[in-house]
C-alpha cells in the first residue's frame, strides 16, 4: 500500500466513522477506490486545463492571421464575419448566375439550373437585375436574363 492510499484511509476514516466500525469493510480496496476517483478528478481538471490552453493558442493564432485587404464592403464584411447566411448565399448565386448566363436564359432554365422554387429565382433574378449584375431579353420571346458584359455598362 502506498502513501496517498494510506493517507485517503485516514482522510476516509476520519470523515465517515460509521463506515470504519463496519467489520465487513475492506479499508484496501476502499482506499483504491478513493485513490481512484481523486485521479479521475485530476485527470479532468488537467484535460480541461489543456482544452481551455489549447483554445487559447487557436484564437491568438487566428488573431495573428493578416487580413487582406479588399475592394469592396461586401469582401471586408465578409473577412470580418458580419455577412448574414442569406447574404453569404446571394453572393454564391450571384457567382453561379454570372458564370452561367453568359447566353441568355429563361427563367424556367435559371429554376432548373439551380434547383430552387420559381418564386426564390425570380426574388434573385430581380435584385440582380436592379443591381447591375444582369439584364433583361425580351426578344425573342419568352422573357431571358443574361450577365450584363463590361461594354454593355458602358453604355
Amino acid at each position: 500500500m502506498n502513501g496517498s492510499s494510506r493517507a485517503s484511509e485516514a482522510w476516509f476514516a476520519l470523515s465517515l466513522p460509521t463506515w470504519d466500525a463496519r467489520p465487513g469493510l475492506d479499508k484496501h480496496r476502499l482506499g483504491e477506490l478513493i485513490d481512484l476517483i481523486g485521479t479521475i478528478a485530476l485527470e479532468q481538471e488537467t484535460l480541461s486545463f489543456a482544452l481551455r490552453e489549447q483554445t487559447a493558442a487557436y484564437h491568438a493564432a487566428q488573431e495573428a492571421k493578416p487580413v487582406e485587404p479588399s475592394g469592396s464592403a461586401t469582401d471586408a464584411a465578409q473577412l470580418a464575419g458580419t455577412l448574414s447566411p442569406a447574404d453569404e448565399l446571394f453572393r454564391a448565386v450571384r457567382e453561379i448566375l454570372k458564370r452561367e448566363l453568359r447566353e441568355a436564359r429563361s427563367q424556367a432554365e435559371v429554376v432548373a439550373l439551380l434547383g430552387v422554387a420559381k418564386s426564390q429565382a425570380k426574388e434573385w433574378l430581380t435584385r440582380l437585375v436592379a443591381e447591375g449584375t444582369l439584364e433583361k431579353v425580351s426578344k425573342p420571346t419568352p422573357l431571358r436574363y443574361r450577365v450584363l458584359s463590361a461594354s454593355d455598362r458602358l453604355l
